[in-house]
């Protein structure tokens, strides 16, 4: 514990060079990962309080939010932090919304790290975590990190929420793009968990109705049509584009 209240003095101090700023963050974090058990949860909570407000420093944001990551994808046996992880949710959350898109990439994929290493944690915020993220406007490249924090957190959506995120994903798409496979990379593996929690019926009547079709198509092409077979319900506007075009490269071979 010396060795911590030796560098706590510095991690907290504002009037110091962003290097050392960065150095005493990491240092920090060196101490939670191998020593953390020492610290009680409230002790844990105010050193997170202090990552938080370092993000404030336009100079350090990035490597403070990489030092977060790389906290919460340790295995940090010992330590609870559930606690914290709450108390960085909303200020994250926040803070998407005014930030780069490279840090916006970052705070995504740390969302992305609570839900794959401390599911629980965000357990009961799950919904209002979704509203905030679709609320949130994103560039077409930060749609793969988005679709990944869905897809982790896919055990605590209720079939609302699935609703939700699939008329989401027609509202920003809307027929344009459809053949980009950035955009199949997105939202493919989240669409086929989505059709295993709702209604069957409506899949078996497309297996049915494009089955035939399936054959004779390239990998790429084959994706669409399992998008396709998956949603639920009738075909939004841009499944309903994709499907006209595939249906012309099946005639013009």
């Amino acid at each position: 514990m010396n060795l911590y209240n030796g560098i706590l003095p510095k991690f907290k101090a504002q009037d110091i060079d962003p290097e050392i700023k960065v150095a005493t963050s990491n240092a920090i974090a060196d101490f939670i990962g191998h020593c953390g058990k020492l610290l009680n949860e409230n002790e844990i909570k105010e050193l997170f309080k202090i990552y938080i407000d370092k993000t404030n420093n336009d100079l350090i944001k990035p490597e403070i939010l990489r030092i977060l990551n790389d906290i919460f994808n340790k295995e940090n046996e010992g330590i609870n932090l559930d606690g914290a992880i709450n108390e960085l949710k909303t200020p994250l959350l926040n803070l998407l919304e005014s930030t780069s898109q490279q840090n916006q990439i970052k705070i995504l994929i740390l969302f992305d790290t609570f839900y794959k290493k401390h599911p629980n944690a965000l357990k009961s915020s799950t919904p209002d975590i979704v509203d905030k993220l679709l609320n949130i406007k994103v560039k077409e490249g930060i749609f793969l990190y988005l679709f990944n924090i869905f897809k982790n957190m896919f055990n605590f959506l209720d079939e609302a929420k699935i609703k939700t995120i699939f008329n989401y994903i027609e509202e920003q798409f809307n027929g344009e793009n459809i053949m980009d496979n950035s955009f199949l990379t997105s939202i493919f593996d989240f669409t086929r968990l989505g059709c295993d929690k709702l209604k069957k019926k409506d899949l078996e009547k497309k297996v049915k109705k494009y089955s035939p079709k399936m054959k004779d198509l390239n990998e790429n092409l084959a994706y669409y049509f399992s998008i396709i077979i998956c949603y639920p319900g009738e075909e939004p506007a841009f499944l309903q584009a994709a499907l006209k075009q595939l249906e012309s490269l099946g005639e013009n071979p």
